[in-house]
């Protein structure tokens, strides 16, 4: 009777593996969002902010704004592992790399690359600063 093959694989073999499906440098790096036809490619460094807009989403990039069925929180998830994003008040997403004038005051705002004034609250103010190597 044939003896069954011991199909353990040692982690270098497992590494190897691996190395072998990791996407190159050169690939954009993109999420996807649902949309009545499929799924939407968007680059994550393009992404100004994201604003809740009721159960909906605005997503704001360098090249348009798209309105999606899903809540802001489920793009929160998805940007979870890009730390240069942050929530900064309750209805908003935004990429920290795209700020370019902090504005003391109630409410202290951030002005971003694309012109627009997002609120933060008083609660995410000292993460923000930090965030952005103020403090």
């Amino acid at each position: 009777m044939n003896e069954p093959r011991n199909l353990n694989i040692h982690d270098a073999q497992i590494k190897q593996l691996k190395a072998g499906f990791q996407k190159p440098d050169a690939v954009p790096q993109k999420i996807f969002i649902p949309d009545r036809n499929g799924y939407i490619g968007i680059e994550i460094s393009k992404i100004v902010y994201i604003e809740g807009v009721g159960s909906y989403a605005k997503i704001v990039t360098d090249d348009e704004e798209l309105l999606v069925s899903k809540n802001v929180k489920y793009i929160e998830d998805i940007l979870k592992e890009h730390t240069h994003f942050l929530r900064v008040h309750r209805s908003f997403v935004i990429n920290m790399r795209k700020v370019e004038i902090i504005v003391k005051g109630t409410p202290a705002q951030l002005v971003l690359s694309s012109g627009i004034k997002v609120p933060v609250s008083k609660n995410s103010w000292d993460e923000v600063l930090y965030t952005l190597g103020v403090i």
